[in-house]
């Protein structure tokens, strides 16, 4: 079964809400989505990246630019 479409708005929340450090099971409640929705999105939303099974956080854009402007 399929669950409801995600709004521009819950995107939102969700990707600052991982970016600021919250847990998957931390989204699964305050979102009330399963864990695996709430992973396929952040894959979406491209917070995680999959490599060989396993899921890992990606660098958001705004740090990478700081980082990369600090080493200017």
């Amino acid at each position: 079964m399929k669950g409801a479409p995600w709004t521009a708005e819950e995107n939102a929340k969700l990707a600052e809400a991982f970016d600021a450090g919250a847990t998957i099971d931390e989204l699964v409640a305050s979102h009330e989505r399963t864990g695996n929705a709430i992973v396929t999105q952040l894959v979406r939303l491209r917070r995680l990246t999959e490599h060989r099974g396993a899921y890992h956080r990606t660098t958001p854009w705004a740090t990478f630019k700081k980082i990369k402007e600090l080493g200017q």
